[in-house]
């Protein structure tokens, strides 16, 4: 026979007749929450730094613009699958990693394709191409975050 416990009445009462208290266990801070903090809060503590805020800006402005004018026009879909033989990630704001991927999707079409390839697409979307430093920076994001974005969908994984 299984038997239960009415946990409110135990812990209104603050235990029970045996003599033995009942506490909730330690609270356990969800991994994937915790460290989607650390690179928001070390992300946000970059931009203190007024020639990182500059560069971020600035390429992120471009990616956007990419990803914004992909999504939102069949045609320009089309050029990027036409030219680039793929498709770009489009981030958004309920999944943790979506900047990450969209930007190791660019990342990725960068090192695949011949640069003017590349200005091909930029301006036939009519976004300003990116320069050398902002390539660069597109590296550098994904060098760092990328550790972060495996353990992240590792603990994801190990959760399903």
């Amino acid at each position: 026979m299984i038997c239960f416990d009415d946990v409110d009445s135990l812990l209104t009462a603050g235990g029970c007749d045996d003599g033995v208290d009942y506490l909730l266990p330690p609270r356990q801070r969800c991994a994937s929450h915790t460290l989607n903090l650390v690179a928001v809060h070390d992300a946000d503590k970059a931009m203190n730094d007024m020639s990182y805020k500059k560069i971020c800006r600035a390429t992120m402005a471009k990616c956007s613009a990419l990803w914004n004018k992909a999504s939102r026009s069949t045609q320009c879909a089309d050029v990027v699958s036409e030219k680039l033989h793929a498709t770009l990630l489009v981030p958004n704001e309920t999944r943790w990693n979506s900047y990450f991927n969209a930007m190791a999707k660019i990342k990725h079409i960068i090192e695949q394709n011949h640069e003017e390839t590349v200005s091909e697409v930029f301006s036939a979307l009519e976004v300003l191409q990116l320069r050398e430093n902002e390539v660069s920076f597109v590296n550098e994001y994904y060098c760092v975050m990328h550790p972060l974005a495996c353990a992240l969908d590792m603990h994801s994984a190990s959760r399903k």
